[in-house]
């Protein structure tokens, strides 16, 4: 009968150590899960975050860059009409300078026919010769 009683003692202790060995894994695992689901909380947080702070960087250098664009549009803009401006003074000058080669021309012309004129009421031919 000791016997019995030791049996029955050694299984009772050998249940009584698997039932706490059994609520042992039964609470790490449960701290695991909430550890877990705390690290992954964070995280999801942070790329939360993250993703704001990225968002607020791309759409500033989004935006410094449309400005930058804009403000070499309008350079480019002046510029352009500056080599129009150019381009215009430049054809008025010549034009000017053509009217003035022009107008020389005619006074030599017209000084040339006169001075023919007078030589033919003179009766004298020219006294030297012009070589062009």
């Amino acid at each position: 009968m000791m016997m019995e009683l030791e049996m029955i003692n050694y299984n009772k202790k050998k249940k009584s150590k698997r039932v706490r060995q059994e609520e042992v894994e039964t609470k790490i695992v449960a701290w695991q899960t909430e550890e877990v689901s705390k690290i992954n909380n964070r995280f999801k947080r942070q790329s939360a975050i993250i993703s704001s702070w990225e968002n607020a960087q791309v759409d500033m250098a989004t935006n410094n860059f449309k400005k930058v664009e804009r403000k070499l549009e309008e350079r480019r803009a002046r510029a352009m009409e500056k080599m129009q401006n150019e381009v215009v003074e430049a054809k008025r000058k010549a034009e000017e300078k053509r009217a003035s080669a022009e107008g020389k021309r005619g006074e030599k012309v017209a000084g040339v026919l006169e001075l023919a004129k007078l030589m033919r009421a003179v009766g004298r031919a020219p006294s030297r010769r012009s070589f062009f």
